[in-house]
């Protein structure tokens, strides 16, 4: 048992639970205050919808009518109805802390605290290594002018009201210190928690899972997990797994997530003549195919427990969980040396301002150049491919190199524990 003084109420506030790691993150604190405090909490969603089953153990509150896939337009629109039905929730709850995360959440915030006064504690949790999110998140014209407009100026309007901002990554503080004038007494670096004991479970399958992929998971399984868009750079790793291809024709690219980007990564691939298969529940998955499609998985960690290798090609992160599951599931990581995340959870902490334009061997893995996101560097990209489809290649061929490394990340894993860093966030919201 943590913290167990008085009793606060304590909202965790989210645009929706759509599958991405910010959200699983949240919904992880919301089953676990709970246990290890007399605090309560819920989730406040402003969008139906979601991913995640581990949602329905948890109180959730939604502030609108609208949905994942309404148009963003209507979202936009609907932002005076979620401040309305804000007011409305707070009174009602009470709420002693509210902690949002991602950015839409504090439009809403800003405008209470504009109409209204602020009676509650304000913990803004960044996700992400925002000045490079903000720069180039931009899958529409209407993300465009959110992102390199409105949401790039949200983090500096929202100091004033904010108590205390809450970064999963030293580096990712940096970023706020360094591009946005944060005032670094006011930022906590609390690192994303696993929780060991799911996922051991988990990962054991069930014989519905093993039924349908054990046939595919014992080829050479190359795995991504994430969601399908921008800025985790799948059409990169599709184009350097053509270079490993030719090494071993026989492996397989594995991409676990859901996203807009399917039709794109399937043109892709097939301008690569490289074949793909598109996972349904009803499907049957041959096993002639080069790249697997996989959909959302409420259990990515069987496929973790069953791979060769991760291939994670972010462009940026703030502190992935992924890396962090897969060290767990003892599976060999092939990483972009993006800002921020992969080089904390693998290397030292030493010069986490240093990104590798190179193949680097560190403890904990292997961290490659970072997909290039500058139109006029575009053109780089291409040589990259080809130095991230050989290391693919080796390292598939020197497979018991990595023992160590991964014992390594294993025990390393569980400096995430659950109760550590849910205590570490009790303690955040205490102080203020």
């Amino acid at each position: 048992m943590g913290i167990s003084d008085n009793s606060q109420k304590i909202g965790l506030f989210l645009p929706s639970l759509r599958g991405g790691g910010a959200e699983k993150v949240a919904v992880n604190i919301t089953n676990k205050i709970a246990e290890i405090s007399n605090y309560s909490s819920e989730l406040i969603l402003m969008e139906k919808g979601n991913e995640y089953k581990d949602y329905r153990n948890v109180n959730t509150k939604y502030i609108s009518n609208v949905n994942i896939s309404t148009n963003p337009l209507i979202k936009l629109f609907s932002i005076f109805e979620q401040l309305f039905q804000f007011k409305k929730l707070h009174k009602e709850n009470k709420y002693d802390t509210i902690i949002i995360f991602l950015n839409r959440p504090i439009i809403v915030i800003l405008l209470y605290t504009f109409f209204y006064k602020k009676d509650f504690k304000l913990i803004i949790s960044c996700r992400n290594f925002l000045s490079i999110q903000n720069k180039f998140l931009r899958s529409s014209i209407f993300n465009y002018f959110l992102n390199r407009g409105l949401y790039d100026k949200l983090i500096p309007l929202s100091e004033k009201i904010t108590d205390i901002y809450v970064t999963n990554s030293e580096l990712s503080k940096k970023d706020l210190i360094d591009n946005y004038g944060i005032n670094p007494k006011k930022i906590k670096t609390i690192y994303n928690s696993v929780d060991t004991s799911r996922i051991s479970n988990l990962k054991k399958g069930d014989e519905k899972l093993k039924k349908r992929f054990d046939s595919l998971l014992s080829k050479q399984i190359f795995l991504s997990v994430g969601s399908l868009d921008f800025q985790k750079g799948h059409d990169f790793i599709i184009k350097s797994f053509l270079h490993t291809k030719k090494s071993f024709p026989k492996s397989k690219l594995v991409l676990v997530g859901k996203g807009h980007r399917l039709r794109y990564l399937l043109r892709i691939a097939k301008e690569k003549n490289l074949s793909s298969f598109v996972y349904t529940n009803s499907a049957k998955v041959p096993l002639d195919r080069d790249i697997y499609f996989l959909g959302f998985q409420d259990n990515p960690y069987y496929f973790m427990s069953k791979s060769n290798f991760l291939v994670h090609s972010s462009l940026w992160e703030g502190l992935p969980n992924v890396i962090i599951e897969s060290m767990f599931c003892r599976l060999p990581i092939i990483s972009s040396d993006c800002k921020s995340g992969p080089r904390e959870l693998l290397s030292s902490f030493e010069d986490l301002d240093y990104s590798s334009s190179k193949m680097q061997v560190v403890r904990g893995g292997i961290l490659m150049p970072t997909p290039l996101i500058s139109k006029k560097k575009f053109k780089n990209n291409k040589k990259y491919q080809k130095l991230w489809g050989e290391v693919m290649s080796i390292s598939l061929f020197n497979e018991k190199k990595f023992d160590k490394m991964k014992e390594y990340n294993y025990h390393k894993v569980h400096h995430f524990s659950n109760e550590k860093t849910i205590n570490k966030w009790l303690k955040v919201a205490k102080k203020i």
